[in-house]
């Protein structure tokens, strides 16, 4: 289960900034929800909406290293890579003492460079 908030949108519509709050921990599973929810993220190539435009049979034989490049070739201002997805905010208990640790970080310049391109 993953809580998802719309922080803002783009003029357009076509795109918006959202909070997400997963409840647990699963591999993929802010980008599997929210694509499920017709909400993808942005430069999501596994679950997103744009994932036909760079990926295919023959990208799954090629090593990431190739995969990245040719990708980045292909979106010069950044839009779409890297993946627009980070974690502003994790809390978790020690895994030894059980003591709450709390972390925060601000959201990387290409975030906000895609934005100021949608």
């Amino acid at each position: 289960q993953t809580f998802f908030v719309v922080d803002s949108r783009s003029p357009d519509g076509r795109f918006a900034v959202l909070r997400a709050k997963p409840r647990t921990g699963r591999t993929h599973q802010i980008r599997v929800h929210a694509s499920h929810m017709g909400l993808p993220i942005l430069g999501d190539n596994v679950y997103g909406a744009e994932a036909s435009l760079y990926i295919d049979d023959q990208d799954l034989m090629e090593t990431n290293a190739k995969k990245i490049q040719r990708t980045l070739e292909s979106d010069p201002d950044g839009i779409r890579v890297p993946l627009k997805l980070h974690a502003h905010t994790l809390e978790f208990a020690h895994p030894e003492t059980g003591a709450p640790l709390f972390f925060t970080a601000p959201p990387p310049d290409h975030f906000f460079r895609a934005l100021e391109l949608l």
